[in-house]
C-alpha cells in the first residue's frame, strides 16, 4: 500500500514538473496577472477609505468665509472759515461729511445760516468751506476778502473787516495767533473803522501796523 501511494507521488511530482516545463511562460503570465489584480484591488480599498476620511474630516471643519479687507480712508485736508467757532484748517477723511468738519471746528455760532449748508456732503481735499451768517449784508461769505487796485497790477488789498484768518497771514507780520486774535476782534466789537483800531489787538504794535499798513484796504 505504501508502495503505491508513493509511486502515485511521485508520478504527480513528474507531472507537475511536466507541465511546469511545458507550461511555464502561461504559468507565469497567470500568476503576474493574479499578482496584479491582488495590489490592484488593495490599493482601490486604500484609496476609497483615504476620501472617506478625508471627507469626514472636511465635515468638522466650518467653512472660514474669505475676509475682505477694506481700504483705508485717504486724509482730507479742507479750510473752514465763517460762522464757526474756530476757523481754520482741518485734516480729515475721506470717509469724513460735513457735520464732522463743523464738529472739528467748535461747531456753528448763533448767527450761522444752516439754510445754505448740506450737512450730509463729503469733504473734498483742498476746498474751502464757508459758513455765511444769517445776515447777508455782514456775511463774510458773500463779500470779497481782497481788493485789487486799479488795473490789477498792483499787490491785492486785504480788507480786515472781511478777510479769513488765513488770508490776514498774508499780511507782514501777521502769523496764525494774531490773525486769529483779529477775527475774534471783530466778532465781539464790530468793524474795523481806520488802519489805526488794529493797534487794540494784542501782539500788533505802532512798528507791525507800519509793516502792513500799505497792504490794507482801510483808510
Amino acid at each position: 500500500m505504501e508502495e503505491k501511494e508513493a509511486e502515485a507521488l511521485s508520478r504527480a511530482k513528474h507531472w507537475l514538473a511536466d507541465m511546469w516545463e511545458q507550461h511555464r511562460s502561461v504559468i507565469l503570465v497567470v500568476l503576474g496577472l493574479a499578482m496584479g489584480i491582488l495590489v490592484f484591488v488593495g490599493w482601490q480599498r486604500l484609496n476609497s477609505e483615504a476620501n472617506s476620511a478625508q471627507e469626514s474630516i472636511g465635515s468638522l471643519i466650518p467653512f472660514a468665509e474669505p475676509v475682505v479687507t477694506a481700504a483705508p480712508p485717504k486724509p482730507v485736508v479742507v479750510y473752514i472759515s465763517g460762522a464757526v467757532a474756530a476757523a481754520g484748517v482741518y485734516e480729515l477723511t475721506t470717509q469724513d461729511r460735513m457735520f464732522n468738519l463743523i464738529d472739528a471746528a467748535g461747531g456753528l455760532l448763533d448767527q450761522a445760516d444752516t439754510g445754505s449748508l448740506n450737512l450730509a456732503q463729503p469733504l473734498v481735499d483742498g476746498t474751502h468751506v464757508c459758513v455765511p451768517e444769517k445776515d447777508e449784508t455782514s456775511s463774510m461769505c458773500s463779500v470779497p476778502t481782497v481788493q485789487i487796485q486799479g488795473d490789477g497790477t498792483s499787490p491785492a488789498l486785504v480788507d480786515p473787516n472781511r478777510a479769513s484768518v488765513i488770508e490776514l497771514q498774508r499780511l507782514d507780520g501777521i502769523g496764525p495767533a494774531i490773525s486769529a486774535r483779529i477775527v475774534e476782534w471783530r466778532k465781539q466789537n464790530g468793524e474795523f473803522r481806520t488802519v489805526d483800531d488794529l493797534l487794540a489787538i494784542p501782539g500788533i504794535g505802532p512798528s507791525t501796523l507800519e509793516r502792513f499798513r500799505s497792504q490794507l484796504s482801510l483808510p
